[in-house]
């Protein structure tokens, strides 16, 4: 009889097939549908600004809104996919938008951890293939090193390619922290990369297959409405003449007709990719759900944290090393005298051993010289 682990282990398939719900969020795929047409006009735009001399500072600006706009956009299209999947009670679009503006910076720290990671990992293998430069004994190390970081950096592609990018934003959605998610993501790389391989193949083969086919009926579709168009309509005749006007512009005769088929044609194809990437996210959503099921992940966050401490504390002994080393040496300060008083004595003159007037010899307790009679008190 398998035990608990080797069942939950096993890919299910109704994590697949659940995947297509998706197509039933209408909200979901309403919210798509305005980020695509919100990144095309934003796009259009800034192209626009930039050919009229903005330069590449309007284009990178255009970039930077494009990409903030898809992946704000995406986030809150995932949230509402993951309360579907979760069975909670479904957000509005308002809802969604909000968590998304509060939260999706945690999905950016994740991806730039992730990139900080790819670039130590790439600086020890080079650092590995400098050593293998030793006269003699470098070719020797070299028929190890090979095998060994080919094998760690496929390894680790994969886990990017199949855990950290397709899972981050999942973790995101669910609830996790930058620093929870990265934890749980390396749990899981840890514990069930096969299994999430697995998974994710089967889902971006659902979603092609779902895509393919819908694309090919709404093509098949769109020639013969296309068709009927330009023989009841002035578009220039034939699917052919329809299609080749839309390219020409309005020249043509029916010129409203054939700007009013490109923007239905384009509106066509945007719904047909709006399907395949609902049901990839909501995939996303229900793999991670699957396979977070039966790992700890207390110990993770612990260890994380642990390293997270102690780079820190690190940091902060460099920073007063630093400190210290470019700090001056206070020089001694001069004693001070206090202000209003008496300067102190200095030693006791030696007594008198000779009289002033005689020059006789006297003791310190005569009052008189001996000789002269002199006073000496």
């Amino acid at each position: 009889m398998a035990n608990q682990a080797s069942v939950t282990s096993m890919p299910r398939a109704s994590t697949i097939l659940g995947a297509l719900e998706a197509v039933r969020n209408v909200h979901a795929a309403v919210l798509v549908g305005l980020v695509f047409i919100t990144t095309a006009l934003v796009f259009a735009l800034f192209g626009y600004l930039a050919n009229l001399g903005g330069g590449i500072v309007v284009a990178a600006l255009g970039g930077l809104l494009v990409f903030l706009i898809s992946v704000y956009g995406s986030s809150a299209v995932g949230y509402m996919l993951m309360t579907d999947a979760k069975g909670a009670a479904p957000l509005s679009i308002a809802e969604a938008l909000l968590l998304s503006l509060r939260t999706t910076h945690r999905w950016l720290a994740v991806m730039l951890l992730a990139l900080l990671v790819f670039v130590l990992f790439a600086l020890v293998l080079l650092l590995i293939l400098v050593v293998c430069k030793i006269p003699f004994l470098g070719p020797v190390l070299y028929a190890v090193v090979l095998p060994v970081a080919t094998l760690a950096t496929a390894a680790f592609i994969a886990a990017l390619y199949f855990v950290v990018m397709p899972l981050s934003f999942p973790a995101v959605w669910a609830g996790d922290t930058a620093m929870q998610a990265v934890a749980k993501l390396w749990a899981i790389v840890r514990q069930r990369l096969v299994q999430v391989v697995v998974l994710v193949l089967l889902l971006a083969l659902l979603s092609l297959v779902i895509g393919g086919v819908i694309a090919l009926f709404t093509l098949a579709a769109l020639g013969i409405v296309g068709t009927l168009s330009a023989v009841l309509l002035p578009t220039g005749g034939g699917i052919g003449g329809l299609m080749s006007g839309m390219m020409m512009g309005a020249g043509r005769e029916g010129a409203g007709y054939l700007i009013a088929g490109g923007i239905g044609s384009a509106i066509v194809f945007a719904i047909v990719t709006i399907v395949p990437f609902l049901i990839l996210l909501r995939g996303y959503c229900l793999i991670y759900l699957e396979v977070i099921q039966g790992i700890d992940f207390s110990a993770a966050e612990a260890q994380l944290k642990s390293k997270m401490d102690n780079l820190q504390r690190q940091a902060r002994e460099a920073q007063e090393r630093a400190r210290e080393k470019t700090q001056a040496p206070v020089p001694a300060s001069a004693p001070r005298e206090t202000p209003g008083a008496a300067p102190t004595a200095g030693p006791a003159a030696p007594a008198a051993t000779k009289c002033p007037q005689c020059g006789a010899g006297v003791s310190s307790d005569d009052a008189f010289c001996g000789g002269c009679g002199a006073k000496l008190r």
